[in-house]
C-alpha cells in the first residue's frame, strides 16, 4: 500500500519512491526517489510533522494494517465545544524491527500523538509503548481522569 504526503501546493508525494530526504530550517525538502532524481518542495506544518513521525531506515518496515484497526484520539472540550473522541481507521503500521514500539497510522492521525490510541479488534484499545486498556471505556476513564489533572 502507498503512503503519500500533500504538498503545500496541493501535489502529492509517493513515499513508496522516495529513498530519502533532507529537511531544511526555512520548511523546504529536497527528496531522493529510487531512479536517481531529486526534486525540492514543501509540506505543509501537519504533514513535515507525519513525514518525521515515519523516517524510514533499515531497522524499519511500514505494512498495510489488517481490518478492525481504529485510531481513538481523545479531545477534553472547551467551554464552546464538548468533549469527544474521533476515531479513524488504522492504515499503516510501522514495525520497529529492533524491538521498539510499532506505529499505527491512519489518513492524517498517529499513535505517537499526545491522547491518541489504538482501538484493536478484541476490544481492547493500546497506546503502544505506553500502556493497554481492557475496553474503550476504561480508556476513556483514564484520559477524562488525566485531563483533569492537567485543569487543576
Amino acid at each position: 500500500m502507498a503512503t503519500f504526503l500533500e504538498t503545500i501546493d496541493c501535489g502529492v508525494i509517493n513515499l513508496d519512491l522516495v529513498t530519502h530526504y533532507r529537511r531544511y530550517r526555512d520548511g523546504k525538502i529536497i527528496f531522493w526517489t529510487k531512479d536517481g532524481e531529486s526534486f525540492q518542495t514543501e509540506l505543509l506544518p501537519g504533514i513535515r510533522d507525519q513525514l518525521e513521525s515515519m523516517r524510514y531506515d533499515e531497522r524499519t518496515a511500514v505494512i498495510q494494517s489488517p481490518p478492525g484497526y481504529t485510531l481513538l484520539c481523545y479531545w477534553k472540550g472547551s467551554p464552546e465545544e464538548p468533549e469527544s473522541v474521533q476515531k479513524q481507521d488504522v492504515l499503516a503500521w510501522r514495525i520497529d524491527l529492533d524491538g521498539d514500539f510499532h506505529k499505527a497510522f491512519g489518513a492524517w492521525l498517529h499513535s505517537d500523538e499526545q491522547n491518541v490510541a489504538v482501538l484493536c479488534p478484541d476490544g481492547s484499545v493500546v497506546e503502544p509503548g505506553n500502556a493497554r486498556f481492557a475496553t474503550e471505556q476504561d480508556w476513556l476513564k483514564e484520559r477524562r481522569a488525566v485531563a483533569a489533572k492537567e485543569d487543576k
